[in-house]
């Protein structure tokens, strides 16, 4: 029996299946769920021990201000796309590699299951960048369901 679910989360129309496929198939009355949000590296740099601010190569600012206006938003998508549902799931917020992180929430987690949305990306570009869910498919422990 599934008991502990990570469902991986970018605030993407994908995810937002993921979210909405657990709700629906799993016994949320008996699942312990979490959300994960990984934002990306490149966006965020550690500044003095402190969580700093992108420039320049980066693209647009991105500081801790902007984290937590980010957590806030998927906190909110969550609470919307759970409405209805007798589940209550716990954010998780992460910086770093998205591979890497669904994985190793996965390991803190204990989870039992991961579920992710596919983003329908091309196979050029699934073989020039990769796909996170391929990536997780083929390197997870635990079960994988992939949402279209």
């Amino acid at each position: 029996m599934i008991q502990r679910v990570l469902v991986a989360t970018d605030g993407s129309e994908a995810s937002d299946l993921a979210v909405v496929w657990v709700l629906e198939n799993m016994d949320t009355d008996k699942t312990k769920i979490f959300a994960l949000y990984v934002i990306v590296p490149s966006a965020v740099v550690p500044f003095g021990g402190r969580v700093g601010v992108c420039e320049g190569a980066c693209g647009d600012s991105y500081g801790l201000e902007q984290i937590q206006k980010d957590e806030e938003l998927m906190r909110r998508k969550i609470e919307t796309l759970s409405e209805g549902f007798s589940a209550s799931i716990q954010l998780l917020v992460r910086i770093g590699e998205p591979r890497s992180e669904i994985l190793a929430a996965a390991e803190e987690c204990f989870a039992d299951l991961i579920v992710l949305g596919c983003t329908g990306k091309g196979l050029g570009t699934r073989l020039l960048l990769g796909s996170v869910s391929t990536y997780i498919v083929t390197h997870s422990p635990v079960s994988t369901v992939v949402v279209r």
